[in-house]
């Protein structure tokens, strides 16, 4: 076995198991089906320059060819190769870290939390055509808020769109001005910014209506903006609303927190803030492990 380079990992052709880091020189065949395991590379970036190639195609194609399945099917090919390649590699990481040796390419690390993370794993697209997650969902997003791929969460699927509209809006006579804007508050939203999402809900509905309004004033044949207008406003909303229903979410248990925050003297039973080491009512001191909130 060759000498392995920094994205190489072991891997059962057969079974399609991915071995972490410190599988390599100890495991030789695949635990699973007792076949050979091989070196492969997981290398991201040869399909991450792939994509920024085709999303540059397809953004030029829209002002060369008039049919616009070609750029907006690029586009879509872009930002899925990007995607992938990222969250796979993303993946394998997390599987170094772990106490777990090997898992399924394309899926997630095979632990105790797998049945929820099936449940809830929903890649770029899934989350894409997503308008209500359901409480379940919500929770589970939240409890992983820094745990989730950047693009599995809803905030990074919510992120990555504005990123998209800003860098299409450049190639639009002016648009720089709303490429700015959308920047601006997709930086604040990457912030957790509940009034940012509500902001970029009303100028993306604003912005949608104002060029299906002018598509129809308009002399020549605007067929495909409308279309197109409606199909990305649904698109973006969705993600959009999406990852407010999460900070909307993480904003209620903060105050919860916030307001909880409080232990009981254990000999007096005064409320007092859970980091106090003595009572400040009869002066006993607080042993953390005596007490109860």
């Amino acid at each position: 076995m060759s000498t392995p380079s920094y994205y190489d990992r072991l891997y059962c052709e057969n079974c399609k198991l991915i071995y972490g880091k410190g599988s390599i020189g100890i495991i030789l065949k695949c635990t699973k089906c007792g076949r050979p395991l091989i070196l492969k590379s997981f290398n991201p970036y040869p399909k991450v320059i792939g994509g920024v190639i085709i999303l540059i195609l397809a953004i030029s194609s829209f002002f060369i060819n008039e049919i616009p399945i070609i750029w907006i099917g690029g586009l879509f090919l872009g930002v899925s190769m990007i995607s992938n390649s990222l969250s796979q590699w993303n993946k394998i990481k997390k599987l170094d870290e772990s106490k777990y040796y090997y898992m399924e390419e394309g899926k997630q690390i095979l632990n105790e939390e797998s049945s929820k993370e099936k449940q809830y794993k929903g890649g770029f697209f899934t989350n894409l055509f997503r308008w209500n997650m359901g409480t379940e969902e919500v929770k589970y997003q939240v409890d992983n808020y820094n745990k989730l791929g950047f693009f599995r969460s809803a905030k990074g699927v919510a992120i990555t769109l504005m990123i998209i509209s800003a860098i299409c809006d450049l190639f639009i006579p002016n648009g720089w001005v709303d490429s700015i804007i959308i920047l601006v508050l997709a930086l604040f939203v990457y912030k957790g910014s509940r009034i940012a999402l509500i902001i970029t809900m009303i100028y993306w509905t604003f912005s949608k209506v104002f060029l299906i309004v002018s598509a129809f004033s308009s002399v020549e044949d605007s067929t495909v903006t409308i279309v197109w207008s409606i199909i990305s406003w649904a698109i973006w909303m969705g993600a959009f609303w999406g990852a407010y229903q999460v900070e909307r979410e993480r904003k209620k248990i903060t105050n919860i927190t916030k307001k909880d925050n409080y232990i009981f003297c254990f000999k007096c039973g005064a409320k007092i803030p859970q980091d106090s080491k003595f009572c400040p009512k009869c002066g006993t001191k607080i042993s953390q492990d005596s007490n109860f909130s």
